[in-house]
Parts: C-alpha cells; structure tokens; sequence
C-alpha cells in the first residue's frame, strides 16, 4: 500500500499501475517504468559517489538516471528509492533528487541524501527507503520463501537486492539468518 504524504502526488491510473506490479517477486522494474512513462537511463557519467536521480523534464515527464558503476542490486534499490520520490515526495523533486554516497571520516558509509534539494529531508529519504523496501521485498513474499530456504544470500539473489538490505529487513522482524 502506498501511503501518501503532504507532498504526494497521486494518479489513480498510477497507482493501479504499480499494484499490478506489486505482486511479482523480483519486481520488474523496467516495466513498472515504461507502464509509467518515466524514462529510465544507465550512465557511467555520473560521479562514484552519486547512485542516481531523478528529475523532471522541461517536457514534464519525469526521468531516473542511475550509475552504472554500481553493482546491479544497488542499482535496483536505488531505482526503486528514486520511484518512492516520485511517489511520494514529487512535488518537492522540482529540478532533482540525487543519491549521493560518501564514507565519513571513520570510514563508514552515509548516505547524505541531500545533493541540490534542500526540500527533500532525512525524513523524506527515508520515506523513499521503505518505499524501495516494501516494493522490492513484499513482506508475505519474503516470509513465503524464507520459510523454505532461510538463506540470507539465496533471499537477496530471489529478490535482487543487496544483502545489507535483506538482512536489516530480517532483522527488523527478529527473523534468524
């Protein structure tokens, strides 16, 4: 279910297209796209620390470019949060949402989420993470598969995301790994 926020925007044509979706597991994203009219583009020109944006066009039509130096997993998740922008914060995107990825200086990695949108808050990256979550790993999916193979690196290939995200989400329903 998509729950909307003071900065929601939605199409009932739009929301009938991402239920069809819902179901699949992995979802397919590409055709959720394309269903959509969101042009959607690879590129290797976007620095390392930026996974992706999204940003409206001056047609209107709206486009999510992701980096291809990612890994495809990170690719996804990064899609689907970017999809959980337009979903839910669209009218806040104006001239661009970027996932920007830094290490601290301890060396451990943030997400600073904020790169060219002082609109969009921590609160509303993430709002677009439990988007990406709920759309990519559907809780009965996971909880159906898991049951027959609790493997936590067999669960993030089924589902196509990073392992770091199948394992905080089984975590968060105290599920042994």
């Amino acid at each position: 279910m998509i729950f909307p926020t003071e900065n929601s925007f939605f199409e009932s044509s739009e929301v009938l297209t991402l239920g069809k979706h819902i179901d699949q597991a992995p979802i397919n994203l590409d055709s959720l796209l394309s269903d959509l009219k969101i042009d959607f583009e690879h590129s290797y020109d976007l620095p390392g620390s930026i996974r992706g944006y999204i940003k409206q066009q001056p047609e209107g039509k709206y486009k999510i470019t992701v980096n291809l130096e990612k890994d495809a997993f990170r690719q996804r998740f990064t899609t689907a949060h970017l999809l959980g922008h337009y979903f839910l914060h669209r009218l806040l995107i104006n001239e661009g949402v970027y996932e920007v990825f830094e290490q601290s200086l301890d060396n451990t990695n943030y997400n600073k989420g904020k790169f060219n949108n002082p609109d969009i808050s921590k609160q509303h990256e993430l709002e677009a993470d439990q988007f990406a979550i709920r759309r990519l790993m559907p809780m009965d999916s996971v909880l159906g598969i898991y049951s027959l193979n609790p493997d936590l690196e067999y669960l993030a290939d089924k589902f196509t995301v990073p392992k770091k995200a199948m394992k905080s989400y089984l975590e968060a329903f105290d599920l042994k790994i």
